[in-house]
């Protein structure tokens, strides 16, 4: 009989022990409930605030509503400057437009001022057609302007190269910041306040690089098939779409300033075209958008968009992993433009193209 109870009472323990488990398994199930319930409210609250937003869709594709709304927010002036550019022209480069002169195409090439022999070779060559020299096998009827923009030696050492050379030559300009290679989107944004003011009348502006070549008769060809828009204006160039903003190294831009993973749209800065009706807005407006070193991502994508002007790639303009090119390309007119090209390259291909000796069904390399 004892024996019998015994086993009763060990059989009520055992069950009591499961009960307990299965009671105590409920309670944490409902306690972890409970804590995920807890944690989970802020961030509904926290998605809650972007609800009102209105979701927008470019095509087939459509932004989450909180980036879209950055984004776009981004490329609205600010209410206040945020990057005032205040200058003086040392060298104002007053004689070059004259007034009641229908200008067509004014060149704009940043230089330094130890690069003497770059600016010889542009002179010599295809800037030349700004002093009246003509075109080999081209005749053009348009006035055309080239301008050589400065900024201060940090040294101090060579700052009378601008006056002498403006001097000699007259076309130079020439401000009072420090020639940095940070400060290069200043150096265009006074190079595009300068045709604005002592250049009213131009319709386009060119930006090239020193070590650049320019087919300008198949350029302007190009231009005189451009329609834009009154207002909006536009930008011609080798587009790049989904340019990475780099965070380190020479071309670092802080989020602080551009918080975004790609640039806009815009074109390379080797050579680009900007129809003049612009160039004001576009300086003015850099002075209320935050200031970036990237001197092309910055004024034909950035400050572009925000002035709602339209970007358009053109084939035949250059991008930096471009090959450098050969007279051949000019002769036969395949180029707008190039780049990688040194001075002694520049000469070359002038030349060859004023020679016509040149066999251009040949391959040919050049030494």
């Amino acid at each position: 009989m004892q024996q019998r109870w015994s086993h009763v009472f060990r059989l009520m323990v055992r069950a009591g022990v499961v009960f307990c488990g299965i009671a105590l398994v409920f309670l944490c199930l409902a306690s972890l409930k409970s804590t995920r319930r807890q944690e989970t409210k802020p961030k509904q609250i926290h998605m809650s605030r972007h609800q009102p937003v209105p979701e927008t869709c470019n095509g087939g594709k459509c932004l989450s509503p909180p980036i879209d709304e950055k984004y776009a927010q981004y490329f609205v002036s600010r209410n206040e400057k945020v990057n005032p550019f205040s200058f003086n022209y040392i060298v104002s480069g007053s004689a070059i437009c004259s007034k009641g002169e229908s200008t067509y195409l004014v060149i704009l090439v940043p230089s330094i001022q130890t690069n003497i022999e770059e600016r010889r070779a542009i002179r010599n060559s295809w800037g030349s057609v700004a002093r009246g020299n003509h075109w080999p096998r081209h005749h053009m009827n348009v006035s055309i302007k080239l301008v050589f923009l400065f900024g201060e030696d940090p040294t101090m050492k060579n700052n009378r190269v601008a006056q002498l050379e403006s001097d000699m030559y007259g076309d130079v300009v020439q401000a009072d910041f420090i020639d940095t290679y940070a400060n290069l989107t200043r150096k265009m944004l006074m190079g595009l306040h300068w045709v604005s003011t002592r250049c009213a009348d131009a319709e386009y502006v060119l930006k090239a690089d020193e070590d650049t070549f320019v087919n300008i008769p198949i350029l302007v060809d190009v231009l005189k098939q451009t329609r834009h828009p009154a207002y909006q204006g536009v930008v011609l160039g080798h587009v790049n779409a989904g340019g990475i903003v780099k965070r380190l190294g020479r071309w670092n831009v802080k989020k602080a300033d551009y918080p975004f993973p790609h640039y806009p749209p815009y074109t390379a800065g080797n050579t680009y075209v900007i129809s003049a009706n612009i160039a004001a807005s576009l300086f003015r407006t850099s002075e209320f958008m935050p200031y970036i070193p990237i001197e092309d991502a910055y004024i034909t994508g950035i400050l572009a968009k925000v002035i709602n002007a339209e970007v358009i790639d053109v084939p035949g303009f250059t991008f930096y992993l471009d090959s450098p090119p050969h007279a051949c390309d000019y002769i036969q007119n395949s180029r707008i433009s190039s780049t990688k090209v040194s001075s002694h390259m520049k000469i070359y291909i002038w030349e060859k193209m004023e020679s016509g000796a040149l066999n251009c069904k040949k391959k040919h390399t050049y030494t």
